[in-house]
């Protein structure tokens, strides 16, 4: 019997979990005593579960995917690595302008005024944003993310959140 077809008869479809010993039997599944299965060959051997990262055995509980914190950093870390840098660049201007409204608009009622050069100083960007809502009277909202603003006249902008508009019903 080989890892392929304990895989497709048992249904397990994860690449880090192996058999010490493949020349027993089939394979049972056995309930724990906190209701989770765990998967034993008929001699009694456990099937071996390792790190999507380096490999190496996994000690503890039994849906644990990395052997330690530096494993799963790693693994992550390589997996959104792949982005363009351009794509990383936009996601960064995103979220600066998202913690600038934050930042501005906190401790309030959901909303506030703020000038244009305010925003500007700590480093807005107006370019990005993630939506726009465009009122019946004509307004338009830019989102970053939940955060928004409306341009006023003066160079004013009234920072917003989104828990506090009207979109808030579309989100259900």
């Amino acid at each position: 019997m080989d890892l392929n077809s304990i895989s497709m008869d048992q249904g397990i479809s994860t690449p880090y979990i192996s058999a010490k010993h493949w020349s027993f039997g089939g394979v049972k599944d056995r309930k724990r005593a906190n209701g989770q299965k765990s998967l034993f060959l008929d001699e009694g051997i456990f099937m071996e579960r390792h790190c999507l990262y380096c490999n190496e055995p996994i000690q503890g509980r039994s849906d644990k995917k990395f052997c330690d914190d530096q494993c799963r950093s790693s693994y992550n870390y390589n997996k959104n690595a792949g982005h363009s840098p351009l794509v990383r660049k936009i996601i960064g201007i995103l979220k600066k302008n998202r913690k600038i409204i934050k930042e501005l608009n906190h401790g309030t009622s959901g909303t506030t005024k703020v000038s244009r050069e305010e925003l500007l100083a700590k480093g807005f960007d107006f370019d990005y944003y993630t939506s726009i809502y465009q009122t019946r009277a004509g307004d338009a909202y830019f989102f970053c993310f939940e955060m928004g603003y409306l341009k006023l006249d003066n160079d004013k902008i009234l920072l917003v959140v989104k828990d506090n508009h009207p979109l808030k019903e579309r989100d259900g």
